[in-house]
Order: C-alpha cells, then structure tokens, then sequence
C-alpha cells in the first residue's frame, strides 16, 4: 500500500498565514463539488473541517451541505441534529428552511415523525408569549457562535452584489456590532442570512458452549468475576445525546425539554476503574485456526481434482488422449501456493484494495479528528507488547467496515471505512479498534487473511466477468462470460466454508479482549448495532450488496447477512424481543452453521453480562435468563435436518450390513457372506439416505399455499420475535415492497435479491425448476430483471439465523407500457423433489454397478 507509514502527512503546517479560513474554504469547495457528484462520504469528509471556520458563511454552507449529505447516505439523526440547531436561529429565512427540511425528514423516515414533533414542541414551548420568536439583538446564538440577522430589503439589495453560487446573501459587516455571543467574535465578522430554498442549488440536490466459549451463569454476580474489594468502580455519567462523531448539546435526561431523537439511544455508562474479567482457555480458538487451514487445503484439493476429473473426461470424449494426465497429485501444487500467498497476504491484500475499492493511507492525526481514544488505545496496547503501530488504511464507502489483516503483528494493517468514522462515536470506534487489535494478539487474523484472499481470487473472477458479460452483445459470448462467473462465485462460496468456524468462534475473543482493554461493553453494544443499522442504510441507498462488503464478509466485525433484517426494523419495534432468538433458541449453533458470524443477539448478551459484572447501567434491557425453550431433540428440529440427517444414518445402516456379512462369512452363509467389505453398499446408502431424508421433509418445508394460510402484510418484526422459530415452521407469506439487488448477470444465479417492505429488509431465495444450474438457462424474465421495481411475492417465510423467503411467486405491479404484470415462478419443491429422486437414482446405479 502506497505510504502506508504512520508518520507520513503528520503535522502539516498551512502555508498561508493571512487568511487562516483558506484551506477549510478549500475544504468546503470540494465538498460541495463532492456532493454535486453524489460522492457523499467524500463530501462529509471535506465538509466537516469547514465547521471550524472563523467565517459564519462558511460554517452555514458547511452545515446545510451536510444536512444533505447525510440525508442521502441515511443518517437521519445527524441530518435532524443540524437542522435543529439551524432551527434555533433568529433570521426568519434560516428558521424556515430549517423547518421545511425537517418536515421532509419526516416525510421521509415515518419512523422518525414522533421525534419531530417532540422536538418542535419543546422549540415552542421554550418561547415566552411576551418574547418573540424572531429577534435580532437578544437572541440566542447557536453552537456556530453567529446569529443571523432580520431579511431586510435594504440589506439584501445592497448586498445582492456579493451573493455566490450557493445562493447566500451576506449583510453589511457593520451588521456585526448588534451581536451578543457567549464566545469571543472577531472583529469586522460577517453575517450572513440563507438564500429561499430555490436558490440554493450549490448544496442540493451447553449446545451453546460449541460456538460460544464464555457462557456464563444467569446470575454473573456469582459467576466468579468479582470485583477487588479494595478499587472501587466508578461509572462514567453521560449527560448528553449523542450521535456518529458529534456530540449534541448536553441536556438533561430528566428535563422535559429533552430533544427526541431517533433511534433513542440510552448511552450507557463506562468503567473508568475495572477489575480483569479472568482468563479464558484459548484451545478452541487455536484449534479452529488449525482446522480452518487443514479445511482449506481440503477443499481446494477436492475442487483441483475434480476438475481434473471433468477435463480427463472432455479430453477423452474429444479423443484428444495427449492431454489426459494420469496419476495427479496435487497436494505440493497447493502447499507450496498457500505459503506464497499467506507471506505475501497483507501486501496483496493492500493491492485488491487500493485497485478495486479505492483504499488510502490513514494516519493517527487523521483518525484523532473523529476518534482520540482510537489513538490512544493504539499506542497504549501496542506500546504495552512492544508492536509498532499497524498500518491504517481508509476506505471510501459510507458502509461502516473495519478489517484487520496480514501474516504478522508487525505486518498487520488496521483498515476503516470513512462510514464507520462517520457514523459512531468517540468512544464506539475505540471499541471496534481495540477489538481488531485482539485479532493481532490472538494471531486468528493470519490464518483468516489467507482465507479472505484466497476467496478473493474466484470472487474478482466472478465479478469481472460478469461486469464484462452485461457489456458484450454477443449471445454465445454473453452466455459463456455468464458460466465463468457462475464458476467463480461457486468457488467463492466453496472457499469460503473454510473460515466459517474461525470468523464465528473469533470474536467472542475479541468482544471480550476489547472490552478489557477499554472498559466499555455498552461502547461496544452500540457500535454493533450502529454497524448492522449501517450496513442496511448502505444497501438501501445503493440498492444492491456491495462487491466490498460481500467479499470481505470473513474480516467484518459484523456480517452484512446478519445486519440485513435487524438493522432494518430498528426503527419499528424495540430491539430486545427481536434479539431473543439469537440467545434463547437451542438450535441457534446448529442453524449458523452457514454463518460467517454468530448470532448478534448472542454477542450482545455476553457484552450485558460484563456490564453487569462491573455494575453498570446496560445498553440493552436483556434479561439475565434467556427465555426458555426446550432444548430437547425435538421432532421439528429431525425434520429439518432430515436430508443432512439420512447421510450419517446411511452409513451406519452400511455399517451394519458389512456385520452382517462378516458374520455370514464366518458361519459361511453363501448367500450372505458377499456383503463383507463391500464398498458400493457404503457409497450407495450416503446418497439413498440423503434421499430418504429429503423426502421426509418436503411436505412439511413447503405446506400448500392457500388462503386460508396465507398470511398477507405481516409486520417483518413480528415474525421475527418468536425465540422457537425454525426453518421448518414455514409460514406461507405475500409481501410486497421495492425488490433490490444485483442486475445484470452478476444475479444471474439470484444470490443478491432482497425485498424491501415497509417494515425491514428480508432474504429473498429464487430457484429455477433445475436448481442453480438451470438458472445459467435461458428464461424470462429473470428475477434480477425486476430490480429496483415494486413487486409482490409469496413464499415461505423461514426463521433462522439469517431470515429468509423461499420464493414461490414473484410479481410486478401493471406495467403500463408492456399492458402486463410480469411473473417470476420459483421451483423449490419441484427441484427439492428432482434432488431426492436423482439421489435415489445414483444410489440404485451404485448398488447395482456393485453386484457385477
């Protein structure tokens, strides 16, 4: 990575002392030529310096381009705080615009309206009859330290003159004298009172012990974590509301006059003192860093033979012997490569970066501006075991990111995205540091950065291909790019169950590592939650997954899976009945196993419990008890593991036939000694038993959708709440809302559709009636065809640890154009019934082949 340094950039010193606003007049520029492009990270980035200004001009610019900014990345609370700060102003044209935005606001996020009009009622209720609420000389100035003068039409003609392209007007400085500010003013300041709305187009426009290995008792007072009798905790108050990177106003909490704002975050206290939460035996998380690299290897060897199968069998068929190659090991074609590419991972890795995400150097002075405690947890940590500080990288996205990789402490890298720093606080983005520096010390980020760059490779194969098949008009070459990328995302996705154990078991190591280290579990709590919110926000406005926050899923602090329906109904219904399922079901383990990370619900309880422990106010109001479900091996849990279920069951009934015919063969039973050893029965009975299982559960998986089951417009988060939900309880469903996802053939095979609803984001599954293959087919149209339309679906609504819909029926609403409705039909029962009978059929064919 190009000047990755730490002490490059530090200490600039601005070259021209005259004017000391010009270099944040430079940032404001860029970032109203930011926003004009729609580059909104980049435009909060440069406009937030500009609210340092000594002018009040540049200060407004500043603040109303960042109302728009943030509008339209989704940080609503950030947009409502500056807007309300404008709101308090005495010009009556700054007051109106301010009140016109916040009413869109409203408009636009429902969610947001109650926290609105609470807050307008508290600005009119601080307003005494006998005082106006526009004045010019007694006012209160607002947190920019200037205060707007009456519109004057003797002001504004004689000042016409020196309106810019945003559309402000600045009054006479002579105005200046008349105000009356609680902070020192500079003499000869202007004052500048904002243009109508039109003029304004410069801004514009136990089972759970498997996966969780600090399971403590319901009551943690008890748990052995007590404190030192002789250092007393001492608990940080926290008297303001805060959102992102900018504090509000202090208030207080008990005032009725408190503003309102949405989502209402309690902002729980933080140790100052603390004692150690103990020591955690750490063989799970070694073992699974040993597993995870012989799983890797395995898997890539079982891809390189069977290619080297299928292409022995092209070149067989085609008589072209030549080329056949008997006798392949490739087992020193795979070490030798995977040793290359973890030495050269944390270089490699900074190359994909920079060249397809547009990744840049970050130093500490930089990441002080939105975070100082970052920095200091960096140096602190890193000066207590000799390291140097790891290189920090920027990404320019408005997801909030944050990836740790390398080969070794000294050649790790610590990347943020400019989202994260945008949208948590001081001390949520030190939390989220500290946590990627337990990753260094428990030495997990060296083996998943192999995993993550090893995907990588299929991945871009898979997303190059696809960019350069929507541009080809060429059927044949249309179609061939369409099964490479095909190809490559099936790698992508084969690779990647390598790390799932790891990325899952790792970060309850480093949830608890980094808590230690700040102190600050509820830091931590809001930053995963600010992070899932986020990460819907992000694929909201963009209407799509991401290629960056896909991909780099194995290094993410939270997954963009998991974040989908949670960080979507955050602003519905209180969080804690909707977290339940991921701390109080008991097959919540078993059902993850196709997770990059665990339940979030699970994490945040344990976060709870160390709060609890150092007997602080907690974020969350979970219960010590989960709620209890039944953990016994139900008959719902048997079907829904019915097919995975027959395999082992398969092989033990094959187990039991070559007993049989040991014994026959002992008593030399003719007729039955040939079972002794026999191999086909074994390979015959894995895929019957698979068979037998899928079977068994299909009625069940896919009741008939009638109307008198279909539930129609259910509220997403009340399908969420029930703790005893599975997969297997299938709720026929119709939805409607916007369908969002990948187009082109990027979606060809539907793994980025989601629907939209008025309630939260869902998981949508299409399957064509030859399964994944026949989505490769041609057919139209195809779901990605109706991206970014209105549409209503049926299914089957599923409850896991990643919500879902097993699409049956997909629908446009009347395309007035075409005359029509356009119809996407699913296959899941069709392709779950082909995929028993094919396996019935290869088991049959085994046996048979077996008795020649």
């Amino acid at each position: 990575m190009e000047d990755f340094s730490d002490s490059a950039q530090l200490g600039a010193t601005p070259s021209n002392f005259d004017d000391p606003d010009q270099p944040l007049n430079s940032s404001l520029d860029e970032g109203l030529r930011a926003l004009k492009q729609k580059n909104y990270a980049a435009a909060i980035a440069s406009l937030k310096p500009a609210l340092q200004a000594t002018r009040p001009l540049t200060v407004l610019k500043a603040q109303m381009a960042l109302v728009k900014a943030y509008q339209e990345i989704g940080q609503v609370e950030q947009a409502i705080a500056l807007c309300q700060t404008l709101s308090t102003s005495a010009n009556q044209r700054t007051r109106s615009w301010a009140a016109q935005t916040l009413s869109d606001l409203a408009q636009r996020y429902p969610q947001a309206g109650s926290a609105l009009r609470e807050a307008a009622h508290s600005r009119r209720a601080s307003v005494t009859p006998q005082e106006p609420a526009s004045r010019s000389v007694n006012s209160k100035p607002d947190q920019t330290g200037f205060v707007p003068l009456e519109n004057s039409s003797e002001s504004s003609n004689a000042n016409l003159a020196e309106a810019d392209a945003t559309g402000f007007v600045p009054l006479s400085s002579s105005s200046a004298n008349v105000l009356r500010s609680p902070i020192p003013q500079a003499e000869n300041r202007t004052v500048i009172q904002p243009a109508d709305e039109e003029e304004m187009d410069g801004i514009e426009s136990n089972e759970a012990s498997l996966a969780n290995p600090f399971v403590f008792p319901a009551d943690v007072e008890d748990s052995g974590m007590t404190s030192d009798p002789g250092l007393p905790t001492q608990i940080q108050s926290h008297t303001q509301i805060q959102f992102g990177d900018r504090p509000l106003q202090p208030t207080d909490p008990q005032s009725d006059s408190t503003p309102a704002y949405f989502p209402r975050w309690r902002q729980a206290g933080r140790a100052q003192r603390w004692t150690p939460l103990g020591t955690v035996k750490q063989w799970q998380l070694w073992l699974a860093q040993i597993g995870t690299a012989i799983a890797l290897f395995w898997i890539i060897r079982a891809v390189l033979e069977v290619a080297h199968l299928a292409s022995n069998a092209v070149f067989s068929t085609l008589r072209l012997y030549q080329f056949v190659v008997y006798g392949f090991d490739p087992t020193w074609w795979i070490i030798y490569p995977l040793i290359a590419l973890f030495c050269g991972s944390p270089w490699i890795l900074d190359f994909l970066l920079r060249r397809f995400y547009g990744l840049k150097s970050l130093n500490l002075s930089r990441l002080e501006n939105y975070s100082p405690e970052s920095v200091r947890v960096l140096k602190r940590i890193c000066g207590q075991r000799r390291w140097t500080v790891p290189a920090l990288g920027i990404l320019p996205t408005t997801a909030p990111l944050a990836l740790t990789y390398g080969c070794l402490p000294r050649k790790a890298r610590i990347v943020v995205s400019q989202g994260l720093l945008e949208q948590l606080a001081d001390d949520e983005i030190a939390a989220i540091c500290a946590g990627e520096l337990a990753h260094i010390a428990h030495w997990d980020f060296a083996i998943l950065s192999l995993v993550a760059l090893v995907t990588q490779l299929p991945y871009l194969l898979y997303w190059q291909a696809a960019q350069w098949g929507d541009r080809q008009q060429n059927p044949f070459l249309r179609g061939s790019l369409a099964v490479v990328a095909a190809v490559g995302y099936w790698l992508y996705r084969a690779f990647r169950w390598a790390g799932l154990w790891l990325s899952r078991l790792r970060v309850y190591y480093s949830d608890r590592t980094a808590v230690e280290i700040t102190g600050n579990p509820n830091g931590l709590t809001r930053a995963l939650l600010k992070i899932a919110i986020g990460t819907t926000h992000e694929i909201r406005r963009q209407r799509q997954t991401s290629n960056l926050i896909e991909s780099f899923e194995l290094l993410a602090p939270v997954g963009y899976q998991t974040a989908l329906s949670l960080g979507s109904i955050y602003a519905h219904v209180p969080l804690e009945p909707v977290l339940e399922w991921d701390r109080s079901n008991p097959y919540r383990n078993w059902l993850v196993i196709s997770n990059v990370h665990p339940p979030l619900g699970d994490r945040l309880q344990l976060l709870t419990f160390y709060a609890r422990h150092w007997r602080l106010e907690t974020e969350l109001d979970l219960n010590s008890k989960p709620t209890y479900v039944s953990s016994r091996w139900s008959q719902r849990f048997g079907l829904q593991v019915a097919p995975f279920l027959g395999v082992p069951l398969g092989i033990l009934v094959a187990l039991a036939l070559w007993l049989i015919g040991g014994i026959a063969d002992t008593m030399q039973i003719v007729s039955l000694d040939w079972l002794w050893g026999d191999r086909s029965i074994l390979l015959a009975l894995i895929p019957i038993g698979f068979s037998v299982g899928t079977f068994l559960r299909i009625n069940s998986f896919f009741p008939d959708i009638k109307p008198s089951n279909l539930k129609i417009e259910p509220s997403l988060p009340d399908l969420l709440k029930n703790p005893a939900s599975l997969p297997i309880d299938s709720l026929p469903v119709q939805l409607q809302g916007k369908l969002l996802g990948r187009q082109g053939i990027g979606n060809w095979l539907g793994q980025d559709l989601i629907l939209d609803t008025q309630t939260g984001l869902i998981k949508i599954h299409h399957c064509s009636q030859l399964g994944q293959l026949g989505n490769l087919l041609p057919q139209s149209p195809r779901p990605n065809e109706l991206v970014n339309r209105s549409v209503t679906i049926t299914g089957w609504f599923r409850r896991g640890a990643t919500p879902w819909i097993d699409l049956e029926l997909l629908q446009t609403q009347r395309d007035l154009a075409a005359g029509s409705i356009r119809k996407v039909q699913s296959a899941h029962p069709i392709w779950s019934t082909l995929l028993g009978f094919l396996a019935a059929v290869c088991g049959a064919y085994l046996i048979i082949r077996g008795g020649f």
